[in-house]
């Protein structure tokens, strides 16, 4: 089994991910209490759930929990050398780059648009 894929599983086991299990770990550049740095996007349902982590993907603390029903203004690249996701959600901009997981975006936007 990949590592990756072993990860994934992890997170599935451990309630994080839908059987989509889609996770992925990007670069924080913008979020509600000015955190910057690596956490770990997962995707359960409609709801996306951000965690604090680090480049072993060792899951820490939870950091924010966006509904995303809720969500506006949401934008997405998957380009290779720019991708990024950013939206507004509860009043605050988020914005999280390079993690290029085109499923991941995908069904955020699915999630969004319901």
């Amino acid at each position: 089994m990949k590592k990756q894929e072993k990860f994934l599983n992890d997170l599935l086991i451990k309630g994080l991910v839908d059987a989509r299990k889609l996770a992925g770990v990007a670069n924080a550049t913008k979020l509600p209490n000015g955190e910057v740095g690596f956490c770990l996007m997962c995707l359960n349902g409609d709801t996306l759930y951000i965690y604090d982590t680090n480049l072993k993907q060792e899951v820490g603390s939870l950091l924010y929990t966006v509904y995303l029903k809720e969500v506006t203004d949401l934008k997405t690249s998957t380009f290779m050398l720019n991708s990024y996701i950013k939206f507004n959600y509860d009043g605050f901009d988020y914005k999280l780059v390079d993690c290029v997981h085109k499923e991941l975006y995908k069904a955020i936007r699915e999630e969004n648009s319901k």
